[in-house]
């Protein structure tokens, strides 16, 4: 999903994006491990907050505010991941591909596109663009810290938002909540350690372990 602000739970109404998909594979990233999850985020992230009386928006949108918080989000959910799952073998790194010349710019009103178009050669080609998360993909996990962030092939410092564990903590727990009231999981019954994921439309219902609950 490429609109902005649309990459991370309720942070537009498209998402249940990173959060949900990670959910339905970390039975397989588990049985596959060492194993690698790796959200690509952005420097963009250092101007986000996370609005948790409006996450998705729906008081008060704007385009900008809702990317920055999505990249923030990014990087949170990476650092809850990570350590949930070292444990069990997953890693998880959330990266800043740097300035890529893409068609984010479609969402930027003037004169701040014309701007990026000015100095579009300044920016970053796709293929440069992979370059960080290529790194996080094929680097040793020795050399690597699960959680970090990474930018232009190295560990590299997210903002002090980002790096909020209480945070990072209360965004998971809406996330989980979230696709639980829209009835995509259900939590373990009290002492179980599964959780169902649900799809109502084909009577569907898979349990996994409740690593993410």
């Amino acid at each position: 999903m490429r609109g902005a602000g649309s990459t991370h739970l309720g942070l537009v109404r498209v998402s249940k994006s990173h959060f949900f998909l990670t959910f339905l594979l970390l039975d397989l990233l588990k049985h596959s491990a060492p194993s690698r999850v790796i959200n690509v985020s952005s420097s963009a992230h250092i101007m986000g907050k996370i609005q948790f009386d409006d996450l998705s928006g729906e008081k008060n949108y704007h385009p900008v505010k809702a990317y920055t918080q999505s990249k923030l989000a990014n990087v949170l959910f990476t650092r809850e991941l990570a350590k949930r799952t070292e444990v069990l073998g997953v890693m998880a790194y959330s990266v800043d591909p740097g300035l890529v010349n893409t068609e984010i710019t479609r969402h930027i009103k003037r004169p701040l596109v014309d701007l990026f178009k000015t100095f579009s050669f300044l920016l970053k080609t796709s293929a440069e663009g992979a370059y960080s998360i290529i790194y996080c993909i094929v680097t040793p996990e020795n050399q690597l810290l699960t959680g970090g962030y990474y930018k232009d092939c190295a560990k590299a410092e997210s903002s002090r938002p980002a790096q909020d564990d209480g945070t990072a903590l209360k965004l998971w727990a809406v996330c989980f909540a979230s696709l639980a009231a829209a009835q995509l999981i259900t939590s373990p019954a009290a002492g179980g350690s599964r959780t169902s994921v649900c799809f109502p439309a084909c009577n569907l219902r898979i349990n996994y372990a409740s690593t993410l609950s």
